[in-house]
């Protein structure tokens, strides 16, 4: 039964996915930016799997017996780049190419989930998680390396970021209630092994199906309809997505609680999720209402998009879930609370014309449409970072058994997750650094991408397990709002691959805080020596790199 549970979501997931394929590209006008082949432009986004998967075939140290992770992460940057194709794609002046390009990425996630689950049960932890993380490289860097236009394509720019953002946290989430369900099939004992992880893909596939029929319906209901009946139409259509989104994700999630598990627990906290999800649109919605009457434009430039009240919400949710069903309650609560923030994207406000131009429009209806729907993109990759932690947690029970929380390790966790995302960030995108090897944009990205590693990495060196946890809260709460909006979406992606990252190594790192406290101290030194080292050369390199320039330009006025 719970083979042909995923059996059937697989298909749903391929099968919808190439829908949205060719939705996507059902107005035949001006795209979005830039023509479909600049996807296969961005070589380093299209070669990374590839490269990882091939470092990883080895089998020794630190990778595991059967090369699990590597194929995991070829999976997923397979899944990530199938997402931006049909997100590249979109036509910019039809609302259903919006919708279908905000669906595409949940089908895809879909697919890629269930083929560990079905084919790669030997290593399955570790290709879901080598999965996600591979999806967040190949998003980080499509991210960071599409071309950005000039002022009249910024909104079309910003949606890009959007929509990767929000399939990324959504393939994490995804790949970690599914690897909950599968540590949950070793505690229930009276349920066929399988059966909650399909229990998790079918709900994520009920999902994504009532939102793409409710697009479709969109679609038929504003065909030949002239402007006033478009607008009643957009509120018709609007009511039927809702419908759907409600139906079908609790009437599945009935039916399997009560016929597979004989136990309405998961159909508690999927009806929590949905009410969660429903909840924290109203609260972003209000919020950015609220603040239209005042300076709407320079409050998103210059503040955090979140509100707290939002925050403390969706924290209070997740407990609540996770009281009730644990992890894997919690994941299935986060994967229910998901249509908000796509239906967030095509219905923000009854205002909004259903073809502007751009994907969000230039109005201010489009504009706050586009803040809402950030709002709740940052709020779920905020409790997808805390469903990470969970994973954590429960991979590595062993090695936090026992394990002391001193109160000076909680305080430098929480402070070091809620610096390192937004300290990261400013070095991706700067066109004029003052680091001379950071002067190409590839050369930055591995730079970040180092340092996104070394950094988590030096501190489990360092303190062991015990500044996990707390490092993950940090981090959680950095995503959800603790700087700027002008780069929430590159600080999100960044804080759930650090989530990632921590959640795959962390026990091959972590026995290097057993040696003796002098050796931990050298390792110090060294690395604070290293560190002022790599300033000096930072800071001299460019004053020389800069007297060179000056020199060849003097040199060329006398010539």
């Amino acid at each position: 039964m719970e083979r042909n549970v995923t059996m059937g979501s697989l298909f749903l997931g391929i099968v919808g996915w190439l829908c949205t394929l060719l939705l996507a590209q059902m107005r035949v006008s001006k795209p979005v930016g830039t023509a479909p082949r600049a996807v296969f432009g961005f070589w380093p986004a299209l070669a990374l799997p590839v490269i990882v998967w091939a470092m990883t075939l080895p089998a020794m140290p630190p990778f595991s017996s059967g090369q699990g992770w590597g194929r995991g992460f070829l999976l997923g940057g397979i899944g990530a780049l199938a997402a931006a194709l049909v997100i590249f794609c979109a036509r910019a002046n039809s609302s259903l190419a919006l919708r279908a390009a905000a669906t595409a990425p949940l089908f895809a996630a879909i697919a890629i989930v269930c083929v560990p689950l079905l084919w790669m049960r030997h290593a399955v932890i570790e290709v879901l998680v080598g999965a996600a993380l591979g999806w967040i490289a190949v998003s980080f860097a499509l991210l960071e390396l599409q071309p950005r236009g000039d002022e009249n394509s910024s909104h079309d720019d910003n949606a890009r970021d959007l929509l990767l953002l929000n399939g990324s946290a959504f393939a994490a989430s995804l790949c970690a209630a599914s690897a909950l369900g599968v540590y949950r099939d070793f505690v229930v004992a009276s349920v066929a092994r399988g059966t909650f992880s399909a229990v998790v893909v079918a709900l994520a596939s009920s999902v994504t199906l009532a939102l793409l029929c409710g697009a479709l319906m969109g679609e038929v209901l504003s065909r030949g309809k002239t402007h006033g009946d478009a607008q009643s139409d957009s509120s018709t259509a609007f009511a039927f997505s809702l419908l759907l989104c409600l139906a079908l994700p609790l009437g599945l999630g009935y039916l399997l609680a009560l016929k597979i598990l004989d136990d309405l627990t998961l159909f508690y906290v999927i009806g929590i999720g949905t009410l969660l999800g429903f909840l924290l649109w109203w609260l972003a919605r209000e919020d950015v209402v609220r603040d239209e009457l005042d300076s709407a434009e320079l409050r998103f430039a210059n503040s955090a998009p979140v509100p707290p009240l939002a925050i403390f919400l969706a924290l209070c949710g997740f407990m609540f879930a996770y009281q009730i069903a644990q992890g894997l309650g919690a994941g299935l609560m986060l994967i229910a609370a998901w249509p908000a923030s796509l239906l967030a994207m095509s219905f923000g406000s009854a205002k909004v014309r259903p073809n502007t131009g751009v994907l969000f429009g230039e109005s201010q209806a489009g504009s706050s449409r586009f803040h809402v729907a950030q709002t709740l993109a940052l709020l779920l990759s905020f409790l997808a970072i805390l469903l990470l932690s969970r994973l954590f947690a429960m991979r590595f029970r062993v090695d936090l058994r026992g394990t002391n929380f001193t109160d000076q390790y909680a305080l430098f966790g929480f402070a070091a997750g809620a610096v390192v995302p937004a300290f990261l960030a400013s070095f991706s995108r700067n066109d004029k650094s003052r680091v001379v090897f950071l002067n190409t944009q590839i050369a930055r990205l591995c730079f970040v991408g180092l340092l996104a590693v070394a950094i988590p990495g030096a501190m489990l060196a360092l303190w062991g397990m015990k500044i996990v946890p707390a490092f993950f809260v940090g981090l959680a709460l950095s995503v959800a709002g603790f700087h700027s909006a002008q780069r929430q979406s590159t600080a999100a992606l960044l804080g759930l691959a650090i989530s990632l990252a921590v959640a795959q190594w962390a026990h091959r790192l972590a026995p290097l805080a057993e040696v003796a406290r002098v050796q931990r101290l050298h390792f110090l030194v060294w690395a604070l020596a290293a560190l002022v080292f790599l300033i000096l050369l930072i800071d001299y390199g460019a004053r020389l790199a800069q007297w060179l320039r000056g020199r060849k330009n003097a040199t060329g006025v006398s010539g």
